[in-house]
């Protein structure tokens, strides 16, 4: 099984309005106490293995991507330049074979 996280933060980091905001502060299941801002933390929910009806194995999984800024207003932009960076992204990101990221709820 690969890490669905490994895409999600190679798009995060090589997107330019992310990065360029967070330089190289993006986590993976990482306490944030002390960590500067802004930021973004990468988070695995879930990861539910199911079969096609061609017999393919797949993982469904389900990421949540938190922005954290000095204020609310810096966090609800960075998260749009977070979702602007992975909303319908396919393909093999980073080795990882990804059939498409959906945005489900902010």
């Amino acid at each position: 099984m690969s890490n669905p996280s490994i895409a999600i933060y190679h798009l995060l980091a090589n997107d330019g309005s992310v990065s360029g905001i967070v330089s190289d502060r993006i986590y993976q299941m990482r306490n944030l106490q002390g960590s500067s801002f802004p930021c973004i933390m990468i988070q695995k929910i879930s990861d539910v293995p199911f079969s096609n009806k061609d017999g393919n194995d797949f993982f469904r999984a389900r990421i949540q991507v938190s922005s954290y800024a000095e204020n609310q207003a810096s966090a609800n932009e960075l998260g749009r330049y977070c979702m602007d960076a992975l909303d319908r992204q396919s393909g093999t990101i980073n080795t990882i074979q990804v059939s498409q990221i959906d945005i489900i709820n902010e």
